[in-house]
């Protein structure tokens, strides 16, 4: 009888342990090199690819400033400079990792989902590989959006990591 009951108990473990779903945070980045960022990218859709049932979920953070390399070339030092942020700054951001993960590796669009996580001291990316039924992560901001000032004038553009090495890596 004991050892009945220890095999149903060992069946039930193993059936709860087969459907226990999973959340699992894959990177998380602010704005770095392109190269690095498609790095990151193409692991992740390895990683997509060997589990078809999962989805990306990207939570998206705005930035306190916006940080510029600036050249001065009348003293010949590069710097950087700090300014408002727009509004979408994070969500320009993150819309880049679906389009080249679509233009790249052809993953739909649909299966990437972007959440808006709130504000940070920098605009930064987590990226989440979802199974099917697991609960999804919470955000974490750590400044309030009364506390950052936006800028008024036309938002930066979306990268397109596909055209890193064309011209436009400052991103």
């Amino acid at each position: 009888m004991r050892s009945q009951f220890s095999i149903i108990f060992t069946v039930l473990l193993l059936c709860l342990a087969v459907s226990a779903q999973d959340a699992k945070k894959f990177t998380e980045f602010s704005r770095i090199p392109c190269g690095d960022a498609m790095q990151r990218l193409d692991v992740l859709a390895q990683e997509i690819s060997d589990k078809p049932d999962s989805k990306i979920y990207i939570i998206y953070y705005g930035g306190r400033y916006r940080r510029h390399n600036v050249l001065d070339e009348s003293i010949g030092l590069t710097y950087t400079k700090l300014s408002y942020p727009h509004r979408d700054d994070g969500l320009n951001f993150a819309k880049g990792v679906p389009l080249y993960l679509n233009s790249r590796f052809k993953i739909p669009l649909e299966s990437v989902e972007l959440k808006d996580g709130g504000f940070r001291e920098r605009t930064s990316l987590e990226i989440w590989r979802i199974d099917r039924g697991a609960e999804l992560p919470s955000t974490e901001p750590s400044i309030p959006e009364t506390a950052v000032r936006f800028r008024t004038d036309k938002p930066y553009r979306v990268p397109i990591y596909a055209d890193c090495y064309s011209g436009y890596d400052n991103f």
